[in-house]
């Protein structure tokens, strides 16, 4: 997924599953009806931060980012760190509130772990995990263009507030289990253990709070291929943690 044409023909694929990826089932479970909870962001002094870069095959980095703090309504802060490869602070600031209004449309569920959002150029794939979002912009700007930043957000925000609590446990193994080996996607059942929450539960968010925006073949085809997770999802919802 690495080329820039490469969602052009993905995304209209008429198979619902297998999909490589659950993300681009749908571009309208969020979008720009859905209200933003960002505020805010302000500058705060630059100092040397070691952050993930997946280009030239991935590795921590220790750069000095152009640096931002973020706030939304329901009193959440986050770091901003931006490459200064966006060469001053003012470019940097534009491109992070790009990311940070979509941010903001996730439920607090999704964001919960997140401390900081780190910013790249690059068509590499967006990351989570490490209370972190991964951001390579070139990348970006592509799913933009598609409406489906929100959505690889929702992903990337079940591995930064969600997979510490719930990829490995008991009662997500079980369900898994229960649902006869099916996945929503050719991604969750090739990374079961690392990729199938992610993939699941904005689906599952999607049935329970945004139904209408899905199309009832997409509905059937959620509720037949994994009950058991459907079920285990609410209830992850019902609790919010």
């Amino acid at each position: 997924m690495n080329e820039k044409s490469s969602l052009e023909n993905y995304f209209f694929e008429d198979t619902f599953i297998p999909y490589r990826g659950s993300v681009y089932i749908s571009n309208n479970i969020l979008n720009s009806s859905d209200n933003s909870t960002f505020t805010s962001i302000e500058s705060i002094p630059d100092n040397l931060r070691t952050i993930y870069d997946r280009r030239n095959n991935g590795s921590w980095i220790t750069i000095t980012p152009f640096l931002f703090k973020a706030k939304f309504s329901d009193d959440s802060e986050i770091e901003v760190q931006v490459n200064s490869e966006f060469e001053n602070k003012t470019n940097a600031e534009k491109i992070a509130l790009i990311y940070l209004e979509e941010i903001g449309r996730l439920p607090k569920l999704f964001r919960k772990n997140l401390e900081t959002v780190s910013i790249h150029k690059g068509y590499e794939n967006f990351g989570g995990g490490n209370n972190n979002f991964l951001i390579h912009h070139d990348k970006g700007l592509e799913l933009e263009k598609y409406g489906l930043l929100e959505e690889i957000f929702l992903h990337e925000g079940v591995h930064t507030s969600l997979d510490s609590d719930h990829s490995l446990s008991n009662a997500w193994i079980n369900a898994q289990k229960a649902d006869n080996g099916n996945f929503i996607s050719d991604y969750a059942k090739q990374y079961p253990k690392r990729e199938d929450l992610a993939e699941t539960v904005p689906l599952c968010f999607a049935l329970k709070y945004k139904r209408e925006r899905l199309s009832d073949h997409t509905i059937k085809k959620i509720e037949k291929t994994i009950p058991n997770r459907i079920e285990y999802c609410n209830s992850v919802f019902e609790k919010k943690k």
